[in-house]
């Protein structure tokens, strides 16, 4: 294969023109998104943020007025208070005091469910825990009964064996 200069600057400028092409993209998306300051709009977080520009008040003259104390109510009046009921709270106070108590009533329902949930887990885990350490003591005697029945499976072959064997893994 021979070496075509002119393939390989086809190349050269098709990487170069590849490259200028993505700087100028992404410089034009970044113009787009980010901008110049002066030239957007403000967002309302910003202007929020901004201090507030207070106008000058003018200064003004308010007269000073005196007055006088007022007596105290005659004790009549206040009997003829004493003696109305009391007024009843507006349909709105009833209804947000109802709201309330019925958010109370939730949160109370959960965290009961919750604390429920929470002991079921629990209980759950002690009881595995507790069959776990009934399977490992039926392993532990599974193993101490294999291990007596070995013993006296070797004596009762010791017995019959012949008394000229040779053991020949003791050095003794």
């Amino acid at each position: 294969m021979t070496f075509s200069p002119s393939s390989f600057l086809i190349g050269v400028g098709t990487v170069i023109v590849t490259i200028g092409v993505g700087f100028g993209g992404g410089i034009l998306v970044t113009e787009a998104l980010v901008g110049n300051k002066d030239q957007r709009e403000t967002s309302k977080l910003e202007q929020r943020a901004a201090p507030a520009k207070v106008a000058p008040v003018a200064a003004s003259v308010v007269p000073i007025v005196e007055t006088k104390p007022v007596e105290a109510p005659a004790p009549v009046a206040a009997a003829a208070q004493s003696s109305q009921p009391p007024p009843s709270p507006s349909p709105a106070a009833q209804n947000a005091y109802a709201k309330a108590a019925d958010v109370d009533v939730r949160r109370e329902t959960r965290r009961e469910a919750r604390a429920r949930r929470a002991e079921e887990r629990r209980a759950a885990a002690e009881h595995r825990h507790m069959r776990a350490e009934e399977r490992r003591e039926i392993a532990r005697a599974r193993r101490e009964e294999r291990k007596v029945e070995r013993q006296a499976q070797r004596s009762s072959t010791e017995r019959t064996a012949d008394p000229q064997r040779v053991d020949l893994f003791n050095f003794d």
